[in-house]
């Protein structure tokens, strides 16, 4: 893989009918950096090697966030608005999924994106 290169990928909300572009988080690098010191506001969809109740945390954000967690069959089973982490305690949290899930997609905090909403992306 090229260094800087990111792989990027259409996500369709199928319930509101929108598109929206995401880069790919497949393996542990990108895993655990995420969006994290980004300044620009982008899309990232992270693919999990199996289904569980990941949890994820707002180290290095500089924006909030929506934190959505999608089921196998690409539902929406819930959403998690995320403030950056601050000098007040109540930033200091993790966020994660009320039941197992495979994917989550972080998007800036003003996407229109709910539970049950049920979404299309291509094989990756």
């Amino acid at each position: 893989m090229l260094i800087g290169f990111k792989m990027k990928i259409e996500i369709r909300n199928l319930t509101k009918q929108f598109q929206i572009e995401a880069e790919l988080a497949k393996g542990f690098v990108s895993h655990s950096l995420g969006l994290s010191f980004s300044k620009k506001q982008r899309n990232m969809l992270f693919i999990m090697p199996f289904p569980s109740q990941w949890s994820f945390w707002m180290f290095g954000m500089f924006y909030p966030i929506k934190i959505i967690f999608i089921d196998e069959n690409k539902k929406i089973i819930n959403v998690e608005t995320a403030e950056p982490l601050s000098f007040n305690p109540k930033t200091w949290k993790t966020y994660a999924p009320k039941q197992s899930c495979k994917y989550i997609l972080e998007v800036p905090a003003d996407r229109n994106f709910s539970q049950e909403d049920e979404l299309s992306w291509p094989v990756a």
